[in-house]
């Protein structure tokens, strides 16, 4: 699982949201990219906003919260990529493209 903190005021976040779109659109099946708004938000605000940025992969709903097994940054964009034994690669800090995030999921 790749988890990707952002939020609207975040430039950064906001320049890497056509490279997260294209890859979730490359990603292997197994491989789940989900979007993690930094701002509390209802689920109709973050349903707006995915729609107003064009955001093709899954937000976490926030009621109820998501929980992860790291905490939440302090800066943004951070990435984290869970691997399927539970450990936690991460934070990547910053913009992330396509060939970042798919090292990302390859490295063991």
């Amino acid at each position: 699982m790749v988890v990707n903190y952002f939020a609207e005021w975040c430039a950064p976040c906001l320049r890497e949201l056509p490279e997260l779109n294209e890859f979730n659109q490359h990603k292997a099946k197994d491989v789940e990219l989900v979007g993690v708004s930094f701002d509390p938000m209802s689920n109709a605000e973050l349903a707006e906003l995915k729609q107003r940025h064009g955001i093709e992969f899954q937000l976490a709903l926030m009621e109820p919260a998501p929980k992860f097994p790291f905490q939440r940054p302090q800066m943004l964009p951070a990435t984290y990529v869970i691997k399927p034994d539970g450990s936690v690669k991460g934070p990547l800090m910053g913009e992330q493209d396509l060939e970042s995030l798919e090292n990302a999921v390859n490295s063991h």
